[in-house]
């Protein structure tokens, strides 16, 4: 597990730019490029002969318009490659974020894998209104001739997570079992975030080479070694093999850029951030299907994959959060007070290591912190004494860890 010892730590989006590139993409598209495609580009957007597979069952595909939906069956027939780039004239009442709408929804349904994948990248050429959408490697990763054996690791540590949580039947639960399996099998790397202190100090060749997939999802699964982008993506593609839907969010965590996850559950969006939950010995549930009130103090700037928050704000349905916390009152967690926290803690059989509790209101939580400051609380639990103290509280969120030692 991780130390996670403070947010500045964390990484952000920029390190999907500083970490791990070693060589520029397979191809890079330019507006000559688009004004050399304008032989073909006077076609409107044509459907392809085949698809892969069924779009109208990818998420938020019904919220496209007809054309952005002919597009995007385009891109699921994965006709467009870096030597065939698809040249098409601009639909006359599209602007920039009706292309990048497609590509963001596209891309957030089938996770591309960050350290293997392509990424579709469309070229805006102003003067002819002409767009060239074309295919580049989104972090042109040399994987030195390893593919194929980087895929059966990768495809091995997949199935060992499936298996490994394979008793969460709801979707609930899978939330769960995954993020804590994330916490448990991986560890983040401060030594490939550009914003610790430590950041490429020291490297050994091993760690050079760790480093390089700290910010994908290979990285996470497969090196147990990584950073925020490499959580995030993990997670997604976890949940999504499992049959919860999860996109990747970019912002800021504490003024410093970060990544992190909304699921959808029930009816509701939801944020997960398994880098801030991964406290080291700790597992911070603070930050497990939080609400938009859990982090208003810590989470802002939220948008979504590498493209304008503008291109998803083109949907009637905005992924919006849910108001409160979505973990802690499905667990039976949330008190109205210091007595109820202690009547709860005294029913529990043993003592657990620690307890992330919520409590209902602002009142309620200022109890429980100058409880703890006044020494602590005591409680019974099985003939034994003991103090519970507060490690950890967000004011936003009214949650604390509370720790146990014998009085």
């Amino acid at each position: 597990m991780k130390r996670w010892m403070r947010p500045a730590a964390l990484l952000c989006l920029l390190a999907v730019v500083l970490a791990g590139c070693s060589q520029q993409p397979e191809t890079v598209f330019t507006s000559q490029d688009a004004l050399q495609g304008q032989a073909h580009a006077s076609q409107e957007i044509s459907q392809p002969s085949s698809i892969v597979t069924k779009p109208q069952e990818d998420f938020h595909y019904d919220l496209l318009s007809e054309q952005q939906k002919t597009l995007y069956n385009l891109l699921n027939s994965q006709s467009i490659t870096p030597q065939t780039p698809y040249y098409f004239a601009k639909p006359e009442e599209w602007d920039y974020d009706d292309i990048f709408t497609v590509l963001t929804l596209y891309e957030q349904n089938h996770l591309p894998l960050e350290w293997c994948s392509n990424i579709y990248s469309p070229i805006w050429d102003e003067e002819s209104s002409q767009v060239c959408i074309g295919i580049q490697a989104l972090k042109g990763f040399d994987n030195h001739g390893q593919d194929e054996e980087m895929a059966q690791k990768f495809k091995k540590a997949v199935q060992q997570c499936l298996d490994d949580i394979q008793d969460a039947q709801s979707d609930y639960e899978k939330i769960k079992a995954i993020a804590y399996w994330l916490c448990e099998k991986t560890e983040y790397m401060h030594k490939a975030n550009p914003y610790d202190d430590a950041y490429l100090s020291g490297l050994t060749p091993q760690e050079e080479e760790m480093a390089r997939y700290a910010s994908s999802e290979y990285g996470a699964l497969v090196n147990g070694q990584a950073i925020c982008t490499g959580y995030a993506k993990a997670f997604a593609y976890l949940a999504q093999q499992s049959g919860v839907y999860s996109i990747v969010v970019s912002g800021d965590l504490y003024g410093v850029a970060h990544m992190w996850n909304m699921v959808w559950l029930e009816g509701e969006w939801y944020y997960v951030d398994v880098t801030a939950m991964d406290d080291g010995e700790t597992v911070d549930e603070t930050y497990l299907l939080a609400g938009s009130e859990d982090v208003e103090d810590s989470h802002s700037q939220m948008r979504f994959g590498n493209y304008p928050t503008g291109a998803m704000d083109k949907f009637a349905q905005v992924p919006v959060p849910a108001k409160r916390n979505g973990f802690f009152a499905r667990e039976g967690t949330v008190f109205a007070g210091v007595l109820p926290v202690c009547r709860y803690i005294e029913a529990l059989p043993a003592p657990p290591a620690y307890l992330n509790v919520q409590m209902q209101d602002g009142s309620g939580f200022e109890q429980l912190l100058a409880q703890a400051q006044n020494g602590g609380v005591t409680v019974d639990i099985q003939g034994q004494t003991y103090i519970v103290q507060v490690r950890k509280s967000h004011t936003s969120a009214k949650s604390a860890m509370l720790v146990f030692g014998q009085a």
